[in-house]
């Protein structure tokens, strides 16, 4: 046996030995050195020509044995001083097969701390509206054509996504807007756009304040479908509300929500397919505080939605029962007799929400169908400023339910309410509530009811002072647009008793 000695003196300077070894050194020093240097000009050049920002690259890695590639420190600005799309790093491992059959594999693609930020500057411009433009103007017109084929065929084994951000900041409204989402994590597994085969998803989005979004499913690459389950995990309302806080008079205090709800989600011939499905969602201590006071003037501590669903593109919307429980508000008339509430939504607003929804109501005609909707041990407190010293009205033990809600015309929806008055008079309402037009029939009954809490509105109108009297009815009331005598009216028994009416000018019993 030949020992190494005598096989180093056996090598011919011309030989396969030596073709393999000048090979293997070729080969690792355009790996390790020359494809770096290309790939690193390449993606700054590219993004110059498409997009036209200059990105910065820090390092581009290659390992040729391993057929991996990582990109450290990449940023794109949108504009100048400010950063639109960047990563700590990009790591990619392709896998040696893909070289010998017909489809790209990637066994691993790693994205760690990438940052988006979406952002509308002073002057109204949008920086993703503004890269897409740039994109457009640079993309030859042949090239839009060419990207119309379809997705190559590609294997993707692992695609892992850590720590990422979202900024979202509107600097064009009077209070400039700043929000942060994240940190995320989003992994894939072998998701492929080979046709029928599966994938699955695992995202777990971070949320404003530590919230967090879970997703886990399927997914189909060609034909597009997925489907799996969404977890919602403390959801804080209060640190999203700046969204929208710019359109409304009032804010939240308070508002944690979470729930869960299945979903599928396909691509077919006619469009998109959508179905949500067992949704279950709560939303705990809910408060709403009206800015111009910083008073609370609804609390409600549980909302609850069980085994609600969503079809597109049928439009319907549906579920077994919305509960609200414990709603407390608190309401006035101010001394000029404004209300409190008046000015909770700006005319503007209202005009832009009735817009916007007879506008999506001609679009999309949604049917919705819920089984039961009720208000339980709900309460009100009301204040009339109007007089000197005010009048306080209280509503407590609240109930409402409606039952089987189906928009469209034709439908009747049950109805049942009960409430105690002042604490000692107790209000009852049963009946149904019919559709296409507005109607309705119920019953109703007051038992009780000290009619000394309306003192002072009698003393208002009239030189009166009512020292004692109870109220007590029963009948029926109808609100019906389309009959033939008034839209609104009331039959039954109306009684009052132990009536004590006193006239103030000359001090005397008018009855």
């Amino acid at each position: 046996m030949k020992n190494a000695g005598d096989w180093l003196k056996s090598w011919k300077l011309v030989s396969w030995r030596t073709a393999v070894v000048v090979a293997i050194v070729a080969y690792s020093l355009v790996g390790f050195l020359v494809v770096p240097r290309i790939a690193k000009k390449l993606i700054v050049d590219t993004a110059r020509e498409r997009t036209g920002r200059e990105v910065t690259v820090e390092e581009v890695r290659c390992n040729p044995f391993t057929l991996s590639l990582t990109i450290r420190g990449f940023s794109m600005p949108d504009r100048p001083g400010s950063t639109l799309l960047a990563f700590d790093e990009l790591y990619a491992n392709a896998q040696v097969s893909s070289l010998f059959r017909w489809a790209a594999t990637l066994k691993e693609l790693r994205i760690e701390n990438p940052y988006l930020g979406l952002r509308r500057f002073a002057d109204g411009g949008i920086n993703v509206l503004e890269l897409l433009e740039d994109i457009e103007a640079r993309t030859p017109p042949d090239q839009d054509a060419d990207d119309e084929d379809g997705f190559p065929r590609a294997v993707l084994h692992h695609i892992l996504v850590e720590g990422s951000i979202i900024d979202l900041d509107d600097f064009d409204r009077e209070e400039p807007l700043e929000m942060t989402f994240g940190p995320s994590k989003y992994e894939l597994h072998d998701i492929s756009t080979i046709p029928d085969r599966q994938g699955g998803n695992d995202f777990v989005i971070g949320l404003v304040e530590g919230g967090t979004i879970g997703v886990s499913g399927d997914v189909v690459v060609e034909p597009f479908g997925v489907n799996g389950t969404v977890t919602i995990d403390a959801l804080f309302l209060e640190y999203a509300w700046p969204l929208l806080r710019p359109y409304f008079e009032f804010d939240l205090a308070g508002g944690q929500a979470g729930g869960q709800f299945d979903y599928a989600v396909e691509i077919r011939d006619d469009g998109l397919h959508a179905t949500i499905s067992d949704f279950d969602y709560q939303v705990e201590s809910l408060g709403v505080s009206l800015r111009s006071s910083d008073v609370n003037i609804l609390e409600v501590p549980l909302i609850t939605i069980t085994d609600g669903s969503l079809v597109w593109p049928e439009a319907e919307v549906g579920a077994a029962a919305v509960v609200v429980e414990g709603a407390e508000a608190f309401l006035w008339l101010e001394p000029d007799g404004i209300p409190s509430w008046s000015e909770l939504v700006p005319e503007e607003t209202r005009t832009t929400v009735v817009k916007t929804y007879h506008q999506v109501e001609e679009a999309f005609p949604w049917e919705i169908d819920v089984e039961r909707f009720e208000i339980t041990n709900a309460s009100a407190n009301f204040e009339d400023r109007t007089f000197n010293e005010p009048v306080r009205l209280k509503v407590e033990k609240a109930n409402l339910s409606l039952t089987d809600i189906v928009t469209g015309p034709g439908h009747r929806w049950g109805l049942a309410a009960s409430a105690s008055l002042f604490g000692e008079a107790a209000a009852t309402a049963e009946g149904f509530v019919g559709t296409g037009p507005i109607r309705l029939e119920t019953a109703v009954g007051i038992e009780g009811l000290d009619l000394g809490h309306v003192r002072p509105y009698v003393e208002r109108v009239a030189p009166l002072e009512l020292r004692a009297g109870v109220l007590e009815s029963k009948g029926t009331v109808t609100v019906d647009p389309e009959g033939d005598g008034p839209v609104a009216a009331f039959a039954g028994d109306l009684d009052i008793l132990e009536i004590d009416l006193w006239e103030t000018t000359v001090g005397s019993t008018v009855l």
